[in-house]
């Protein structure tokens, strides 16, 4: 069998989503939808603010994110609502990957497309699994984002008593790296159990959950070069947004903002395949699996597809 090293398993993954890239880009094309929703709602109470602002004009010219930001606190532009809409499209799009994401492991497991009422089915039949392991997904979420609160007030307590501190508090943010790198694992274990219950048909989160605490261990390392690309990608985009494009340049921003979406949601479903990939290679499965496109595959027989 293959060694199960970090380089072949994310090139197995790469090549694997090529192959099965067609969720990609309904995704792309739903988030896509939603954004425009969004983005319409705020740039109407934006225009209230700045027809009539003697900023406006130089906001157009060059970008100011303390300019933008000043004009975003007015009362009139009411955040507090456009914040709502977000939340809400926000979770209307978790929903969305929740409910693909069974039709997406199948696909990626049974290396071969699926017909929408193959897609559908399978998406369905794990819905509620995947529903029951997000909600245990919380738990941990939220200790974490208790500790996150802890680092800060810890960081500005330590920091405010230096009479003249200066410089960037590292202790802050190699805190906040380190609740970061732990949700990461917590995400990554949380991902194995979805591919346990789609391979195994496993409809308990919890046995999940442990069949899958020995592969995490093992796969995490090998995911955090992913995150690590992922990291670079957004302070890159955020730099090109503020330093290289101009203002007027609202059709270069619209084609760099989409292409950075394309290939974090990219990224996010490399990641998925590197899962699949490790979970077959840890079961004694083949590398790569050369279903027919024909074939009816059922989840749950990993076992006799390994013998």
């Amino acid at each position: 069998m293959v060694g199960m090293n970090g380089t072949g398993v994310l090139r197995s993954a790469a090549s694997l989503l090529w192959r099965r890239q067609r969720p990609l880009w309904w995704l792309f094309a739903a988030n896509a939808a939603l954004g425009v929703f969004s983005a319409m709602s705020l740039s109407q109470r934006l225009a209230g603010l700045l027809d009539h602002s003697l900023r406006s004009e130089e906001l157009y010219r060059s970008m100011d994110v303390f300019a933008l930001a000043e004009g975003l606190g007015k009362p009139q532009v009411s955040l507090g609502s456009q914040f709502t809409i977000t939340l809400v499209l926000s979770g209307v799009f978790a929903l969305l990957v929740l409910f693909a994401t069974g039709g997406i492991l199948e696909s990626f497991y049974t290396n071969r497309h699926l017909h929408t009422a193959e897609f559908m089915a399978a998406s369905g039949r794990s819905f509620w699994r995947f529903m029951r392991l997000a909600i245990l997904f919380l738990v941990p979420m939220i200790a974490l984002a208790l500790l996150a609160q802890q680092v800060r007030a810890l960081s500005d307590r330590f920091y405010g008593g230096i009479d003249g501190a200066g410089g960037p508090p590292w202790g802050e943010i190699g805190g906040l790296v380190l609740v970061l790198m732990l949700a990461g694992a917590a995400r990554t274990w949380f991902d194995m159990a979805q591919v346990h219950a789609v391979v195994e048909d496993e409809p308990s989160a919890l046995r999940s959950l442990r069949a899958t605490r020995v592969i995490f261990r093992e796969v995490f390392p090998k995911i955090l070069a992913i995150h690590g690309i992922v990291l670079v990608s957004i302070i890159a985009v955020a730099l090109i947004w503020i330093k290289l494009i101009p203002a007027t340049g609202n059709g270069l921003r619209l084609l760099v903002g989409e292409l950075a979406i394309a290939f974090w949601l990219g990224c996010r479903l490399w990641q998925r395949a590197c899962e699949v990939v490790w979970y077959q290679r840890k079961s004694g499965m083949q590398t790569e699996i050369t279903w027919p496109e024909e074939a009816q595959v059922v989840p749950g027989l990993s076992a006799q597809n390994s013998q």
